[in-house]
């Protein structure tokens, strides 16, 4: 259980660090202004609703690919993992997918200059990183049933 208490610290100080980043990139937004327009505006619809395709398309898939994970059925380089590395990485794959949704709406801003785009995903990407925080409870349930099952 030190492990496991250890490695969740890490992963919520990494959550904690990708949550930032969001507003690292409504801060640079800020500091930069609004770009000047370089796509027309029905290709840059376009372009907002393949990434609103691709953040759905992530949120759907993301739980099946931590789950396959979880259970040690993913296949790894490095060989079997530990339960507690099996959670940090499942919880990692997890932030990145939320983050990849802010950083949709940055790439938007930059193209369009559309601050509504960017606050959309950013804010769409920080509720999703609240649903995956890191709860050392769950952590401690997985790793008994894990115990269990092996």
């Amino acid at each position: 259980m030190d492990d496991l208490k250890r490695t969740h610290r890490v992963t919520l100080l990494i959550w904690g660090a990708m949550a930032a980043s969001l507003f690292v990139y409504a801060l640079v937004a800020e500091l930069v202004g609004a770009a000047r327009a370089s796509l027309p505006a029905p290709s840059l619809g376009v372009l907002r609703w393949v990434f609103v395709g691709l953040a759905v398309a992530q949120f759907a898939v993301v739980g099946l690919v931590a789950r396959r994970l979880l259970e040690g059925r993913a296949a790894l380089p490095a060989g079997p993992l530990r339960p507690a590395q099996r959670l940090q990485g499942a919880a990692i794959l997890r932030f990145a997918m939320c983050e990849a949704v802010g950083l949709y709406g940055l790439v938007l801003f930059f193209l369009g200059g559309s601050r509504r785009d960017l606050y959309a995903f950013v804010v769409v990407a920080l509720i999703a990183l609240a649903v995956h925080v890191p709860r050392r409870e769950r952590w401690e349930e997985w790793a008994r049933a894990e115990a269990r099952r092996t």
